[in-house]
C-alpha cells in the first residue's frame, strides 16, 4: 500500500485521489475503472 501511494505521489496524473484508484486497479488486476471523469483516465493503463 505504502509502494502505490508514494507512486502516486510521483504520478503523471493531474489528480492524485484517480492515481490511487488507477495504481490500486493495477495492483489488484482489475482491468478497468467506471468514471464520468474521463479526461484525468485518458492517459492511464487501464
Amino acid at each position: 500500500m505504502k509502494k502505490i501511494i508514494i507512486e502516486d505521489l510521483n504520478s503523471e496524473m493531474k489528480d492524485f485521489e484517480d492515481a490511487v484508484q488507477t495504481n490500486a486497479a493495477i495492483y489488484s488486476d482489475i482491468d478497468i475503472i467506471i468514471t464520468r471523469d474521463k479526461k484525468d483516465y485518458k492517459n492511464s493503463e487501464l
